[in-house]
């Protein structure tokens, strides 16, 4: 269940990698495959709790039915958490000062990376969110 929602989550993360000029299937912890996005998935690593974690426990804690059919989400649940995993991405959150939409800061730290990767910049840190 948890995949179906970060694959999805993927693509927006993965479109900040392009935007930025870094190759998606590089990566340095997810181990490089063809066809596999290592670079995007080490990237989602610091959000994946804050915007899927957080939008599955918090529709479960409010007591609404996750329904699966052979060993799939039902088309009706996956089109509920794709809607609440972006209305949390849109949420916002402290960064670097201000309040930014977690779409914003995603892309941000995509941005990061490329200097860090360049060499134009320091260490790269990691976006800590609140839960």
């Amino acid at each position: 269940m948890l995949l179906w929602v970060s694959t999805r989550f993927a693509r927006t993360r993965e479109r900040a990698v392009l935007l930025v000029g870094l190759d998606p299937y590089a990566g340095f912890v997810h181990v490089d495959r063809a066809g596999k996005p290592s670079l995007v998935l080490d990237l989602i690593e610091e959000f994946r709790q804050m915007v899927v974690d957080r939008t599955v426990f918090g529709l479960l804690n409010k007591g609404v039915k996750l329904e699966m059919e052979e060993g799939r989400l039902v088309e009706a649940s996956r089109r509920l958490l794709a809607e609440r995993v972006n209305e949390r991405l849109d949420g916002e959150e402290p960064y670097e000062g201000k309040k930014h939409k977690l779409r914003t800061i995603l892309a941000s730290q995509a941005r990061h990376v490329a200097t860090f990767v360049r060499g134009d910049g320091g260490a790269y840190r990691a976006f800590v969110g609140r839960w």
